[in-house]
Formats: C-alpha cells, sequence, structure tokens
C-alpha cells in the first residue's frame, strides 16, 4: 500500500535513512580513532626505544652494583682466609694438646669455630658424670688448658659457659675467643 503524505513542507516528518547515516558515522569515527592511533604509534616509538634503552642501562648499571658488592665480599673473605693461612695457626697442635689435657671421664661432643661479633671463638661441648670427681675433672681440663702456652698463644682465654646436669651426667660447654 502507497502512502502519500499531503502535509506541507513545513510540517512533514523527515525521513531518516537511520542505518545508512549510522553506519557513515561509526565508519567516520572508526576511521578517526585509526588515524589517531596510527599517529601515536609513529610518535610513541621513539619514546617507547628511549624508554627500553634506558631501562636496559639501568639493568646493567644494577648487575654492576651487584657485582661491586659480590666483588667486596669475596675480598673480605678472602682476606680472612689469608689472615689465617698465613699466620702460625695449627688445629693440628691445638688438638694434640686437648688430648693430652683431657682427663679420663670427660667427652668432648662438639668442637666448633664460630663467629660471635667481630671475633671467632673455639667451641667446646663436653660432658662428664655427675659426681664430684666428675665437675673436678672439668675444672682440672680447664686449668690444664690455661697452662699450656702453645694452646693459648692464639687465644685469649677460657670460659666455662654452662655446666648442666642431667641424667647423672654434667654437660658443659667452654668459650675460647681468639686473639
Amino acid at each position: 500500500m502507497l502512502k502519500i503524505n499531503l502535509l506541507p513542507l513545513e510540517k512533514r516528518k523527515k525521513e531518516d535513512f537511520f542505518p545508512f547515516s549510522f553506519l557513515l558515522r561509526i565508519a567516520i569515527c572508526f576511521f578517526l580513532l585509526l588515524s589517531l592511533f596510527t599517529l601515536s604509534l609513529l610518535g610513541l616509538t621513539g619514546h617507547t626505544r628511549r624508554c627500553i634503552r634506558r631501562i636496559e642501562s639501568d639493568k646493567k648499571w644494577t648487575e654492576f652494583f651487584r657485582l661491586k658488592e659480590e666483588e667486596a665480599r669475596l675480598v673480605k673473605q678472602k682476606a680472612e682466609l689469608e689472615r689465617y693461612l698465613n699466620r702460625d695457626f695449627s688445629w693440628t697442635e691445638k688438638f694434640v694438646i686437648l688430648d693430652q689435657t683431657l682427663p679420663s671421664g670427660i667427652w668432648l661432643n662438639r668442637l666448633s669455630w664460630e663467629r660471635q661479633g667481630e671475633k671467632k671463638v673455639f667451641l667446646l661441648k663436653g660432658e662428664t658424670l655427675s659426681t664430684e670427681e666428675g665437675v673436678q675433672n672439668v675444672i682440672q681440663f680447664v686449668n690444664n688448658l690455661k697452662k699450656q702456652k702453645d694452646f693459648f698463644k692464639d687465644f685469649k682465654e677460657i670460659k666455662l659457659l654452662t655446666r648442666q646436669e642431667s641424667e647423672g651426667r654434667t654437660n658443659f660447654e667452654l668459650l675460647i675467643p681468639e686473639r
């Protein structure tokens, strides 16, 4: 059926070609966005390259400083090792003296060389029977070590740190700091 609009031109409704104009508007917006995106990519590539170079440079500097810290740590460790290797310090001699001064009835369970602050200490842990004789043996052992000049030339003193009695035995710890 055919429709005829007899209204004057001013009052007539204008028919809009909705699908065509809408699609045309979308195509124009898409083209503008694509143009802006392309232009921004072209402008940012130089900036992006500079940023990537700066990041790579920063990574190289970070690696450089990490390696410098590692080198300083290794130099310090090397100096410490050389200090111990170059001095007249013989663990064999120390162990022989320990064996000779150790009274019967005392067992050494642990010998360790540990760092406490700036100095290193020789730590002896042992046990003896919980009798008057056992405690006297520990005191005798400490006194025998103090008399040994060859043993004490590298150490300051000897301290009895702990003494605990349990299950018929007395556990003790001796701390001997280096000079």
